[in-house]
This record gives structure tokens, sequence and C-alpha cells, in this order.
């Protein structure tokens, strides 16, 4: 799990290839569970600490949040047992999934809009059309 440091503190994602070697600058921390577990687990498990401003707290508002090794090995991230991990990053995935999904159907009908409203604004300034109530 590379984990970022200081920015989006907390923000993190999963490097599955085993076969390729990854680089990565000193702004990532490496994390491997200590115990057997769902990496992925603890990659929703620090998402959900970023987003609850977990790590915000650690900083002061004159300097940006830094999440250094000492500090992220003092939080303490809840550890059910390893089949209770992968049920409860199932279930996130297929959340996720479906707000994926959702949200691209939103964009898409985002962009469809815009470019209906591009077409009124055009044909009502080109004279295609009158615009009721306008002078």
């Amino acid at each position: 799990l590379l984990v970022c440091e200081g920015g989006e503190v907390g923000r993190s994602a999963v490097w599955n290839k085993t076969d390729e070697r990854v680089y990565f600058q000193k702004a990532l921390h490496r994390v491997r569970p200590l115990r057997e577990g769902n990496t992925r687990f603890l990659m929703y498990c620090l998402w959900a600490a970023a987003a609850m401003d977990v790590f915000s707290v650690e900083g002061n508002q004159s300097t940006i949040v830094h999440l250094t090794g000492e500090k992220l090995r003092e939080h303490r991230i809840p550890w059910p047992p390893e089949h209770e991990q992968q049920l409860i990053v199932d279930a996130l995935d297929r959340v996720r999934e479906r707000f994926d999904f959702v949200a691209k159907q939103l964009a898409s009908q985002i962009d469809l809009l815009k470019e209906k409203r591009q077409a009124l604004i055009t044909a009502a300034v080109t004279g295609e059309f009158t615009v009721p109530g306008a002078a």
C-alpha cells in the first residue's frame, strides 16, 4: 500500500503487480500489514481516517500536515479477522463500483445538457427561433 505523507495525507493506493518493480518518492510510505490481512482493507481505513480529518489535527494552520512514519505507526486501526476484512472490502468495492457507474452516467448527462444548452444559445443568437419574452 502506498500512502501519501503530505498534501492529501492518507490518500493511498494498492500496488498489485508482484512481477514488476515499483519506485516511489520519499513523500510516499510503503505500508504492509504486520499480521495477515487485506491490504485493501487498510487502504479503506486510511481513506476513512483522512475523510474524518484524523491526520489533519496533527498539523497546524500555518504548516502543511505531514504523516511521518512515526506518526503513522502511532495510529491504531481496527483489525478484524481476515475473513471479515474481506467481507468489508467486497461490500465497499461493490458500493464504489455502483458509485463510479452512477458518476459516469451523471457526467455523460451533464455533457449532453451542456451541448444542448450551447445549441439553444446558438439558435437564439442566430435567429433560428425567437425567445419568448425577449425584446
